[in-house]
């Protein structure tokens, strides 16, 4: 997770997601900050196992990246965490992001929280 290529992450957290447990979900938490946009994205499906609280928590700031495939992978993420706090932040994504992807994957995370 913390080295290699972008391919070699996304390889490694992909592997992380399908254990399906918060221990392997705990590993890929440092690649929500890495500087490839395809390893973050991977990254927010990638914790999606871990307590909703926690989940949420780490998850939430991501909302608000630069990119708009993070955005949107960050909201499809937040609906399978089904943690109600993320019902503010995705209502907002929804109104104010320019990007139509991104804001359908909020109206798809709310429907799922």
């Amino acid at each position: 997770i913390n080295r290699g290529s972008a391919e070699q992450k996304r390889s490694a957290l992909l592997v992380i997601r399908n254990l399906e447990s918060a221990e392997a979900s705990r590993v890929a938490i440092p690649a929500l900050r890495d500087s490839d946009v395809m390893v973050r994205a991977t990254a927010a499906f990638s914790v999606v196992f871990l307590p909703a609280d926690e989940a949420a928590q780490i998850l939430l700031p991501l909302l608000q990246d630069r990119a708009e495939l993070v955005r949107r992978e960050t909201a499809y993420a937040l609906g399978r965490v089904g943690n109600p706090a993320a019902v503010i932040p995705l209502l907002q994504i929804f109104q104010r992001d320019r990007t139509l992807e991104v804001r359908g994957a909020a109206i798809v995370a709310l429907g799922e929280i």
